[in-house]
């Protein structure tokens, strides 16, 4: 592997972890003060209305984030920056229409439709039109950060890409929790918009202040963006929908204090999934440019190597809430937590095979097979989905997180099967040992050979 592609993996894999560690532990220290400040109640109300907002944002951006790393990638690889600078022009326009669609259709209908008829949470109802400006904000934030990443600058896509937020509010809330201050859930919600947007602000004036990068010839056609951003967009609704449903199902089956159960174990389950999230925000523009480029088996070594720095850490963390489920949430949550602690091991086990698969979602995503990708998350969407309401009567909290598992290994088991079927190559971490250390060792020095 040339030395100057390899630079780039790790230095902004270092960048990314270092970056996206302050973000976890922001988000969990948000997570860790909230409990101790709202009711169980309220802290379902956040956990769902965050749901909301995150996935109405993900439908106002149809696919694009993934899109503005593919195309600014490849644009500046082949020496055509002006054809990066009109994608991101056209890539926007895209977005202002979905955040024109959906917003509109939040504030008028869908919000209290979800919210009321559907949740019956009624706390929600009065900030139906602040859940609209976060929206907004969102659907805009995470593609300008991509940016970030499609000129290979790990570390600003990873600080503008929800961090900065989360930092910002963590430390506001210490603020307030330690001065024993009084902060109401409205008040909460408020505050956290306002982040949101000053955190868009300083991604705007960064980008803007970089736009000579962007100055040259070349066209990308807005045909092109949408062929690319469509499947995309379903797989990224459908894979929000598996994410989010089982919170969902939560709230509609079960009373609200139970989906802050839930809620708080499928939050710590992302210290299981953070490994693999570093590796894939690493490798997504090396996999365009080594795969465009043909050059397979040095793809490989990158994906199984980095799977395997991935795999190692998932699964201390998975020991350790196996073992000690009971005690993580009490001490991270409080003791009304304690009774989710075998959802937090059911949904750890799920995730640590994502994170024995890889990165491949990303490969069918970045070479080309998207539209696979597209059909093997919606039909194991739809089986989770479809469990996660069966066992929800029949097991509560303990059968959704079952279902969510259940749908999760299926899912990355197809996936993995199909990028060896239709790329070739394998994105698995390996047990070998002899292979853990000769991975390590090839990539960070870069001397993978054919």
């Amino acid at each position: 592997m040339p030395k100057s592609l390899t630079k780039i993996v790790f230095t902004g894999a270092v960048w990314a972890l270092s970056i996206k560690m302050i973000g976890v532990l922001s988000s969990l220290s948000i997570n860790v003060i909230l409990a101790r400040i709202l009711s169980t109640d309220e802290m379902g109300a956040y956990f769902i209305l965050t749901s909301l907002v995150l996935f109405g944002s993900l439908l106002a951006r149809y696919g694009i984030k993934q899109v503005v790393v593919k195309i600014v990638a490849e644009s500046l690889a082949d020496n055509r920056p002006g054809s990066a600078a009109d994608a991101i022009w056209k890539m926007l326009f895209i977005i202002t229409i979905g955040v024109m669609v959906v917003c509109s259709m939040y504030y008028l209908v869908i919000g209290r439709l979800m919210v009321i008829d559907v949740f019956d949470i009624q706390i929600l109802e009065n900030i139906i039109g602040v859940s609209a400006i976060w929206i907004l904000i969102l659907a805009y934030q995470t593609p300008l950060a991509e940016v970030f990443r499609g000129v290979h600058d790990i570390r600003l896509a990873s600080l503008f890409d929800g961090v900065l937020f989360s930092f910002m509010l963590a430390l506001l809330l210490l603020g307030i929790w330690m001065l024993d201050l009084n902060l109401t859930f409205f008040q909460l919600i408020d505050t956290s918009v306002f982040l949101a947007g000053f955190s868009l602000f300083i991604t705007i004036v960064i980008l803007a202040r970089r736009r000579v990068m962007f100055v040259g010839q070349g066209k990308t056609s807005l045909r092109n963006i949408i062929e690319i951003s469509s499947p995309l967009f379903i797989t990224n609704v459908i894979n929000q929908i598996l994410t989010n449903f089982s919170l969902w199902v939560a709230a509609i089956f079960l009373v609200t204090a139970d989906v802050a159960l839930y809620g708080a174990a499928w939050k710590l389950v992302m210290l299981v999934t953070f490994p693999l999230m570093i590796v894939n925000m690493t490798v997504q523009p090396v996999i365009s440019e080594l795969y465009t480029t043909g050059r397979y088996y040095h793809l490989q070594a990158v994906l199984q190597g980095m799977a395997t720095l991935a795999f190692i850490p998932s699964l201390l963390i998975l020991i350790v809430f196996i073992i000690w489920s009971g005690g993580v949430l009490n001490i991270v949550y409080g003791p009304d937590y304690v009774n989710a602690a075998l959802a937090l091991g059911i949904l750890s086990f799920g995730q640590l095979f994502n994170a024995w698969t890889g990165s491949c979602g990303i490969v069918l995503a970045f070479t080309g097979h998207h539209d696979n990708l597209m059909k093997i998350t919606i039909t194991t969407g739809v089986l989770s989905m479809l469990l996660a309401v069966l066992l929800a009567n029949q097991w509560g909290l303990t059968g959704i997180a079952l279902a969510v598992s259940i749908g999760r290994i299926i899912h990355n088991g197809y996936a993995w099967i199909a990028v060896r079927k239709y790329t070739g190559l394998w994105t698995h971490a390996s047990f070998n040992p002899i292979f853990i250390g000769d991975a390590i060792r090839r990539v960070l020095r870069g001397d993978i050979h054919t």
